[in-house]
């Protein structure tokens, strides 16, 4: 085979091995903390008591996973780190309420 068929062979086959790479999702590490996070004991009791927090931490979960399934993964990452922003304020609301075990 010609250098040139050569090249145009080992083209084809790196192309079809990105393309095949390029298919697959992508995990987001921030979703899995959100998914923690929300299943942490105090979650349920946090959303009693601070239930604006707790909305806001479910929207920005809810616009997370709208984005990763989108194929947008970045946005996905800044809204879970979002939410777990807001699940740190209601974590501190309790704590401030003397109710944190």
């Amino acid at each position: 085979m010609s250098p040139a068929g050569r090249r145009l062979v080992h083209g084809l086959v790196l192309s079809t091995a990105l393309a095949a790479c390029a298919g697959a999702p992508i995990r987001v590490a921030a979703l899995d903390d959100v998914e923690r996070a929300r299943v942490a004991s105090g979650a349920r009791e946090g959303a009693a008591l601070a239930p604006e927090a707790f909305a806001h931490a479910e929207a920005e979960r809810g616009f997370a996973h709208d984005a990763h399934a989108a194929g947008d993964d970045v946005g996905a990452a800044l809204h879970a780190q979002r939410a777990l922003a807001a699940c740190g304020i209601r974590d501190a609301m309790m704590s401030m309420r003397g109710l944190r075990r």
